[in-house]
């Protein structure tokens, strides 16, 4: 991640590190956000919230970590043996990335003390949502609707429930004498609030969907992953913003606590390397 002026040392991360200090400096809020789960835990001695915290933050690092391995075998001569990686791998991210956000929810089901089980805490289940909101109505300028995060939502979460119906399906395509392409389908089902979502995202010029076979509409996998997760990591980063989590017992904050570290590998110069790096 840098490299002295003169070339003859460098500072390296292995991979887990890498994608670790970059989910980190994808999602800022988590400084504060993390910090307060982590003080509470130790102030009450329960790592229910440390544990939930973590989780979030890992969720983030290996959905970038598996984003690597979608766009290698996007990137290759495709076959079916690829375009079955393909799809499992972007399977894979978007449940590490809904799980995220569901892991926000919950931690929001504690600190307003929600009724009820924390299993049912998820942003997308309206009557959890109209609970949760009583208590904090700034969420409904995060994921209600009108904002940004309420498609964002609706996109991510049906994408993501195909793990529980009708598969995510590939097509082999190809546009004139370009190279055979993947190309990924979204059950008829499923279509309308999908689709609908994308309209309110920006319609075409966000993301092309095409009625290739009758019902079903696909587009490149790629360019949807691109596409929704910068979306997916501001939502998860405005979740955490604006959790109250100061209202948590033992929790006292410090102005060092809810900015990232000066020493490596947090510093800002390895941070931005590693953005830069990620793409973003």
């Amino acid at each position: 991640v840098d490299r002295s002026l003169d070339g003859k040392s460098t500072f390296r991360l292995n991979r887990g590190l890498f994608f670790w200090v970059g989910a980190r400096e994808l999602v800022p809020a988590a400084w504060r956000w993390f910090s307060a789960c982590a003080r509470h835990s130790l102030a009450e001695n329960d790592d229910t919230l440390l544990l939930l915290g973590q989780s979030a933050l890992m969720r983030v690092s290996r959905a970038l970590q598996v984003r690597d391995a979608l766009h290698v075998d996007l990137n290759r001569p495709q076959d079916n043996d690829i375009a079955d990686d393909a799809l499992s791998s972007l399977d894979l991210i978007f449940l590490l990335l809904m799980g995220a956000v569901d892991t926000t929810a919950r931690v929001v089901h504690r600190i307003l003390g929600v009724k009820g089980s924390s299993y049912g805490a998820a942003w997308q289940h309206a009557d959890w949502l109209a609970k949760g909101v009583e208590k904090g109505s700034a969420f409904n300028g995060v994921a209600g609707s009108g904002t940004e995060g309420g498609p964002t939502l609706t996109i991510l979460t049906t994408l993501r429930n195909s793990v529980h119906g009708e598969a995510l399906q590939p097509l082999s395509a190809r546009k004139g004498s370009a190279p055979l392409q993947t190309l990924v389908g979204i059950p008829a089902a499923d279509a309308k609030n999908l689709l609908d979502s994308v309209t309110a995202l920006g319609g075409q010029s966000w993301l092309a969907f095409d009625e290739i076979l009758p019902g079903r509409f696909y587009t490149d996998p790629g360019i949807l992953l691109e596409r929704l997760l910068p979306l997916s990591l501001k939502l998860l980063n405005a979740l955490m913003e604006t959790t109250p989590v100061e209202g948590l017992s033992g929790v006292v904050l410090d102005p060092s606590q809810v900015i990232p570290p000066t020493e490596e590998p947090f510093d800002e110069r390895t941070r931005l390397s590693v953005r830069w790096q990620l793409g973003f």
